[in-house]
């Protein structure tokens, strides 16, 4: 496991313990209260999450067995196979057990890696990141369904177009 993800947990552990000492939901501050290394306090400092409380309890929540007063937090891995280090850190993530999803761009290049990951991890919740666009400059990726530009799913380079706008103009 990487150890710059110990300062995260040991904080995951201090406020799961003080709320279950407490009786109470970690609440809106759990996010913000979070550091993680080589970023400031800044990145984590989001507004207060405003509680519908119009709307009653959440029925899902219900359904699953939690109260009106439970808070979930979803942690979700985003574009697994966009580089080698975000599978190597999903494998890292999942070991210490604090992911409850991720998903693969299948077009990019260690995809071929997180699929062999999910197959060997076939309990993990690992969907599939549907990918229409490949906006990066340095690191692009085709269409698995087609190489023909005429589609209008390509750039005349080959790859899925950079911007969203690009794509809708020319997709038939």
């Amino acid at each position: 496991m990487n150890t710059d993800l110990q300062p995260l947990l040991d904080e995951l552990e201090r406020i799961t313990k003080r709320s279950k000492s407490s009786g109470e939901s970690p609440g809106p501050n759990l996010v913000g209260n979070m550091v993680t290394p080589g970023r400031g306090r800044e990145f984590f400092q989001m507004p207060p999450f405003v509680e519908a409380t119009a709307l009653g309890p959440n029925p899902a929540l219900k359904k699953l067995g939690y109260g009106p007063k439970d808070r979930l937090l979803i942690v979700h891995v985003d574009d697994i196979g966009l580089c080698q280090s975000n599978v190597e850190g999903l494998a890292d993530l999942n070991e210490v057990g604090i992911i409850t999803s991720a998903s693969v761009m299948m077009p990019t290049a260690w995809s071929s890696m997180a699929t062999a990951y999910a197959k060997a991890h076939p309990t993990m919740d690992i969907g599939v990141h549907m990918t229409v666009t490949s906006e990066w400059e340095s690191n692009r990726w085709g269409a698995l369904s087609t190489v023909d530009t005429s589609s209008g799913l390509l750039d005349p380079d080959g790859y899925l177009w950079q911007h969203g706008e690009d794509l809708m103009a020319r997709a038939k």
